[in-house]
This record gives C-alpha cells, structure tokens and sequence, in this order.
C-alpha cells in the first residue's frame, strides 16, 4: 500500500508539502493526511485540558504559557521521547494500526520512522530549508541533521539513494517555487513509483 512521509526539521515545509500532495493526489485515491505526532498532541489535551488550536498557536513561543512549568514544544517532546522509553516505535505503531488507508505523513523526525514508512510500502522525502536550521539538541530536531547536510552537499533536488530515504527536496525559493519542484520534480517520480496504485 503506498504511503508518502515527509521529513525534516520545524518550519522545513513538511505540512505543506504534505498538504500539497493531497490535493493533487486526491484525484486518483483517497489519500489521508497523518501524524506520527498526532497522538502525542491528543496526550497533552487530555491530559491538560488545553485544545489543538492552543498546541499549535504555543508550540512555536519559548516561552511557557500561564499554567505549564515548560512551553509547549518542550512538553510535546517530554511526552514523546518518555513514550517512546517505554516502548520504542509506540507512535509509529498507532499510525499503522489501520493498514487500510494511503498515508501523508507529515511530520517525519527520526530514522526508525522512516524504516517503518518503507516497510509499509512508502517513499520518504527528506525535505531541506536553508537558514532554518535549529540547534534544538531534542533528537526529534537534531536526528537528522546530519543527514541533511550530507544531501545538501551530495545530492541536487531529485531521487537518492540511501538506505533511509528516497527523495530530497530544498524548499529555498518562494512557495510558489516549492509548488513548482513538487509537480515537476516529485509528482512524477511519485505517479512512476504507485504508477499500479494510484491512477
């Protein structure tokens, strides 16, 4: 079943990318948006009794809003990586329990995602932007830094080849640019890879 994962840091342009994609793969199958982070953000609601529009208005201020000892984004990832101790692939679990929907990940961060994303049958697109690049050491940031620079320096904008990821894309320019690489660049390497699945 094909699935498409979007991966990079915060403010890369994964959720547009992934946005994007459904709208125009839409077309063909019924293609889902999906969250590894998802579940996470349904832990903190309900734990705390704060809503997603709230979580995604505060996970970009650094500082903690009134009633919270550490801000948002910080929380989220307390959650995730104290899950993720229990047990290991806990998040990806959740998005794969139903195995019956073509997913648009959107938030992809470490490796072990990815390895899940292929062995689901997906592709996994590595997505750069130049002068975004934190320095948040959480590993849901600092994972695949490395990574990217290796691919910013070896690969132009296109398919790879690599053991985790199949496309690299810098989203550098304009979004009206970002729109253009994804229908001339991506969607064909996309239709050519489900070309059985989704026309």
């Amino acid at each position: 079943m094909p699935h498409i994962a979007a991966f990079g840091q915060a403010a890369f342009g994964k959720d547009v990318l992934s946005n994007y994609l459904k709208e125009k793969l839409n077309n063909g199958i019924l293609w889902e948006r999906a969250s590894f982070a998802d579940a996470v953000k349904r832990v903190f609601e309900e734990s705390f009794g704060y809503d997603r529009e709230f979580i995604e208005k505060w996970k970009r201020i650094p500082e903690p809003p009134e009633g919270l000892e550490l801000p948002v984004r910080q929380s989220l990832q307390l959650i995730g990586d104290g899950f993720r101790k229990i047990r290991q692939n806990i998040w990806i679990e959740i998005v794969f329990r139903n195995k019956f929907k073509n997913l648009l990940i959107a938030d992809g961060r470490y490796f072990n995602e990815a390895v899940h994303v292929r062995k689901n049958g997906g592709i996994n697109i590595l997505i750069y932007r130049k002068g975004f690049m934190n320095i948040d050491p959480n590993p849901s940031e600092a994972e695949l830094k490395s990574k990217i620079k290796e691919f910013d320096n070896k690969y132009e904008d296109g398919p790879v080849k690599d053991e985790h990821f199949d496309f690299f894309i810098r989203n550098d320019s304009t979004l009206e640019n970002y729109y253009k690489k994804i229908d001339t660049i991506l969607m064909p390497y996309i239709y050519k890879r489900f070309e059985h699945e989704i026309i």
